[in-house]
């Protein structure tokens, strides 16, 4: 099938969420997301194991590499985790908002291990032929192959709301709350949601195999400084009041202005 006609389906079938407001609704829906992409997660690991003890350790791909060229990786963590993006306007929505860090420090950390596991097994198995999604590197005759793509659309489709939400609500405000009369200020907050859906599809197929350095692109310009630069300068603003604390502010924000600016520049190149 066409890469565009995906792109149609998967439009016509996530556009009409855009009309959700209360991201709350999403909650059951959530959590059987997160049992799918877990049980898909595990099978592709063991998939790799299998891999591994049949064929070996796959072979070409370094063990080292530079700083300069490490730091181009920052960018897509940071697009990949937005944990300041995402955590801080969940946390809003909570019902029971001082029980919220219970929750919010073992999910970062299991998103962690789960992102190392599988990425660590992904390069034991296939060498530098591994392919982003790693799916795209398992035998794709395989039914439970195919099983797993689909089981981790299914979980991906209730649960873009939630991704999309901190960006829609920046964007509605600025541009639509703002400006839009009361009268066409609903049609166009729901236009402006449909598009925030529709656009990152469209951008995933006109840029096809390069969408991976766009995204450490758009990753190391945006969101490593709203996850080191800001909450570094914010907490040196508001709430640091012993040296130490400064010290460490002001030690966070040039890491992350170091970063934002190499690796945006490596990136960049990477891409033209």
């Amino acid at each position: 099938m066409p890469e565009w006609s995906i792109a149609i389906v998967l439009t016509i079938l996530l556009a009409p969420l855009a009309s959700v407001r209360d991201i709350s609704v999403f909650a059951s829906c959530h959590i059987m997301a997160d049992v799918l992409i877990m049980f898909s997660a595990v099978t592709i690991v063991v998939c790799c194991i299998i891999s591994i003890a049949k064929d070996g350790v796959g072979t070409g791909f370094t063990h080292s590499t530079s700083v300069f060229s490490s730091m181009k990786l920052i960018g897509l963590s940071t697009s990949a985790y937005e944990i300041n993006a995402v955590l801080i306007p969940v946390h809003l929505q909570a019902k029971n908002k001082e029980e919220y860090h219970k929750a919010q420090y073992p999910a970062i950390i299991s998103v962690c291990v789960l992102y190392l596991t599988i990425g660590l097994f992904g390069y034991l198995a296939f060498g530098s032929e591994v392919k982003g999604p790693l799916t795209l590197s398992l035998d794709q005759s395989l039914w439970y192959v195919i099983a797993i793509e689909l089981i981790y659309i299914v979980a991906l489709i209730p649960t873009i709301i939630i991704q999309i939400y901190p960006a829609v609500t920046i964007v509605v405000h600025y541009f639509v709350d703002g400006i839009a009369s009361e009268s066409r200020k609903e049609r166009y907050q729901l236009l402006v949601r449909m598009l925030m859906i529709a656009v990152p599809i469209w951008l995933a197929v006109i840029f096809g195999k390069n969408f991976g350095t766009v995204l450490a692109f758009v990753g190391n310009l945006v969101c490593a400084p709203m996850s080191y630069v800001f909450p570094g300068l914010i907490h040196y603003l508001v709430a640091a009041d012993k040296g130490k604390d400064k010290l460490r502010d002001i030690a966070l924000i040039c890491f992350g202005v170091t970063c934002c600016i190499i690796a945006t520049i490596l990136s960049f190149f990477d891409f033209a």
